[in-house]
């Protein structure tokens, strides 16, 4: 049995593996949020039983919303856009919530069809309940900002 030790920070061991070639992975859905961004490295790895194989994987911190339709509707396409371009894409499952992962920090559009669009701002944290009410032409957008004390 393949078994992982933290050594240092943000080092660890992983003790156990039998010399050979392999693609080393780390299932993002064991990472915090914040770094699930399903663009993580997967390098291939050499382990000898005579050397110490050392693999760096670096994570990078990105940031991410989250929210719901206010009808729960099922399979929505919910696009975000920065500066009036398509930076990311989701759809809702069948309660009607979305997750986007992998926004930088700053000032974005949230749209679907059908629904009033949000503009947000993302500084320093995920945003969460970054909802989309159904289309009301007789009101207008407002940002949601939303920043780490």
């Amino acid at each position: 049995m393949v078994s992982a030790q933290r050594i240092s920070g943000n080092n660890y061991i992983i003790q156990n593996i039998r010399a050979g070639v392999y693609q080393f992975s780390v299932p993002d859905s064991n990472l915090p949020l914040e770094y699930q961004d399903n663009d993580l490295q997967k390098p291939i790895i050499k382990v000898s039983n005579t050397a110490r194989t050392v693999v760096p994987i670096h994570l990078q911190k990105t940031l991410g919303i989250s929210g719901k339709l206010i009808d729960e509707k099922e399979k929505v396409n919910i696009v975000v856009y920065k500066e009036g371009k398509v930076v990311k894409k989701s759809q809702t499952n069948v309660y009607g919530y979305y997750q986007i992962i992998g926004l930088p920090a700053g000032k974005y559009t949230v749209k679907a069809d059908g629904y009033k669009p949000r503009k947000i701002v993302i500084s320093d944290d995920f945003l969460f309940d970054i909802d989309l009410a159904l289309f009301d032409a007789d009101s207008d957008s407002d940002y949601v900002a939303l920043k780490k004390d």
